[in-house]
This record gives structure tokens, C-alpha cells and sequence, in this order.
């Protein structure tokens, strides 16, 4: 079994890469995704009065989402191809 012991300023310079390596692992998990992105946007934009009637918001990303605050009948998807329905 071997003991070592740190000089006091290697063992701050430890110190500073293990909060260091803590700090990067935690802001790593709190980047949003695009899908929480679109989340966020069919959230605050699907609750403003002119949208809280539409089922699908089209994003920034050119996609649709649904809209969370939509409480009416299912609508069709604005992309779907079936005609004549």
C-alpha cells in the first residue's frame, strides 16, 4: 500500500479539475435538447389566445408540434397526404 501526500498547491490544483470536471458533468445535463426546445415553444406559444384553438403549432425548426393547451377534437395533422376525407 503506497501514501502520498499532496503539496498544498497540488492538492488545490486537485481540488480546482475534480470541481471543475463536476461543474462541466452538471451543465452537460441541464443543455436543453431541440425537442425540449419545441416543448417549450408549443407550451408558451399554444397558450396565447390566437393558437389555444389550433391542435398543431409549427415551430422555428419547421416541424409541428402539438399543442399542449389544445382541449378541442382531434384535427388532422397539417402534413397528413389523405385527401378527400
Amino acid at each position: 500500500m503506497s501514501i502520498f501526500f499532496l503539496r498544498p498547491l497540488d492538492m488545490r490544483a486537485s481540488m480546482q479539475s475534480s470541481t471543475q470536471h463536476k461543474i462541466n458533468h452538471r451543465e452537460k445535463n441541464m443543455l436543453a435538447t431541440e425537442q425540449d426546445a419545441m416543448r417549450e415553444f408549443a407550451t408558451n406559444i399554444g397558450a396565447e389566445d390566437n393558437n389555444i384553438n389550433r391542435q398543431w403549432i409549427l415551430t422555428g425548426y419547421d416541424v409541428w408540434v402539438r399543442n399542449p393547451h389544445y382541449t378541442g377534437p382531434e384535427q388532422r395533422h397539417p402534413e397528413d397526404d389523405e385527401y378527400g376525407d
